[in-house]
């Protein structure tokens, strides 16, 4: 995926995962277009009548957690055993609200790197998350290629 890649939102961290899941990945769309935006069942991105029409879990953090975790998880990791392509999602303040999300881009020498949109990077390091962020709590998911 293209960390340089046209943001299509402010923030656009979760449209970049997402984007990243569906099409580096192959991993299908659920929902037609149809669902109502704040589905937890629906999570798909086609153009609409201005532009592109949406899932909130297309593009919120916090409702692709949720999705990622209801539909798609095939398991849950750490840091010890993260692989690339991971999706990772952060609590920035440990207050318990999901604040962004990206993907592992790349581990060398037991180092695991992003890639995100907001701030754009493709291999921005974890450790440098976390050493800005004292209170910041992450989850790994390991989402299933054929899930549905």
């Amino acid at each position: 995926m293209n960390a340089d890649a046209k943001h299509l939102y402010e923030p656009d961290c979760t449209n970049f995962v997402s984007r990243a899941v569906h099409l580096g990945g192959g991993v299908k769309k659920k929902g037609d277009g149809s669902e109502w935006y704040r589905s937890t069942d629906a999570w798909w991105r086609y153009p609409g009548i201005w532009g592109h029409d949406e899932t909130l879990s297309w593009i919120n953090a916090a409702y692709f957690k949720t999705f990622v975790y209801d539909h798609m998880l095939s398991s849950k990791r750490t840091t010890s055993n993260a692989y690339v392509g991971d999706v990772i999602f952060y609590d920035w303040t440990g207050d318990g609200d999901i604040d962004h999300s990206s993907f592992i881009s790349k581990i060398s020498n037991g180092k695991i790197y992003v890639a995100q949109h907001s701030s754009d990077y493709a291999y921005r390091s974890l450790a440098k998350q976390k050493s800005l962020y004292p209170k910041l709590k992450i989850w790994i998911y390991r989402i299933k290629p054929e899930w549905h």
